[in-house]
């Protein structure tokens, strides 16, 4: 898709926009890739493997992803997510899915807030949740990220941002590969980065995480210019309580890749085995996580388990 005329909010799904009236899959399958190309500034822009936005009462049961999305153009919020771009309903659920499409931010691209997500992009604070959610899970994508991000950039093994209460993610595993770095051909840069290899944020809300696993890579060679916050699980907690079992960080977090990218190392850097930091404690949770840093700015820190518990911050 490309040449678009308008500005509006776009929605793209491998199977349905998910606009409108409740719709459920079982067994459903997307092999197309996904590819949206604008030349100008879009949104409000939705893309996902299956849904673009879940919004009303939906079931994505014993489904997948093998298409790869890619977004070469510019948009003011951007999400996109193996399963759907965007879920935001009281009882909506995916169950059983595996997502094996890679999703790619490509080296023209810009967007001023970008949510990324091996199964969804993001999943806003709805306080009025009480069913539904992820569980059984998986995704083997590769995340790439060469664009840039004005604002804030959160990516997610799973997800971008998981920000409800009462719709729990479990027996979720993310094995791919999420690679964020510069491209030297517009010394592209990202403002505020917010990473972890099941999300990159949890905000607003508790929510409860069970039998999580990182077992994936996270490649940083990027320009961040702010903000820099990396867990194996979760990048950023900004709850002061959470629901935790079952979760081990057993993959890399890899800063050496390329020795020129530790230079652009904000002293603002933290960067945790299983999360960066946390406005509370660290229950249920295992981490043997491999960390490779080469040098960090000053100021910067980093720890196997937590980077830094958010009040030092």
């Amino acid at each position: 898709l490309k040449d678009f005329t308008s500005t509006n909010t776009i929605y793209v799904g491998g199977i349905d926009t998910g606009v409108g009236a409740a719709t459920s899959f079982t067994d459903s399958h997307n092999y197309g890739n996904i590819t949206v190309e604008s030349s100008v500034t879009l949104a409000n822009t939705y893309i996902g493997g299956i849904y673009a936005n879940i919004n009303a009462n939906t079931g994505i049961t014993n489904c997948s992803n093998k298409g790869n999305i890619s977004f070469n153009g510019t948009a003011t919020n951007l999400n996109i997510g193996g399963a759907a771009a965007y879920m935001k309903h009281a009882t909506c659920q995916i169950d059983t899915f595996t997502n094996s499409g890679n999703i790619i931010f490509g080296d023209s691209a810009t967007a001023a807030t970008a949510w990324l997500g091996g199964i969804i992009g993001q999943v806003p604070s709805l306080s009025t949740a009480t069913a539904g959610g992820v569980k059984n899970a998986t995704s083997e994508a590769n995340i790439t990220v060469s664009g840039t991000v004005t604002s804030q950039l959160l990516v997610g093994g799973i997800s971008g941002n998981y920000a409800t209460k009462n719709q729990p993610m479990e027996s979720c595993k993310f094995t791919g590969e999420i690679d964020i770095k510069r491209n030297e051909a517009n010394s592209s840069t990202i403002k505020e980065l917010y990473l972890g290899g099941i999300l990159g944020s949890q905000s607003s809300q508790v929510a409860t995480l069970k039998n999580a696993t990182f077992a994936g890579k996270i490649t940083y060679r990027a320009k961040s210019t702010d903000i820099c916050r990396v867990g194996g699980i979760i990048g950023s907690n900004t709850q002061s309580t959470a629901s935790w079992s079952g979760i081990v960080s057993a993959g890399t977090i890899d800063f050496q890749t390329n020795t020129e990218a530790v230079n652009y190392l904000a002293s603002k850097t933290v960067i945790g085995g299983v999360m960066a930091n946390t406005s509370g404690g660290i229950v249920g949770a295992k981490s043997h996580c491999n960390i490779y840093v080469l040098q960090l700015a000053e100021g910067a820190k980093y720890g196997m388990v937590l980077g830094v518990d958010r009040t030092s911050t």
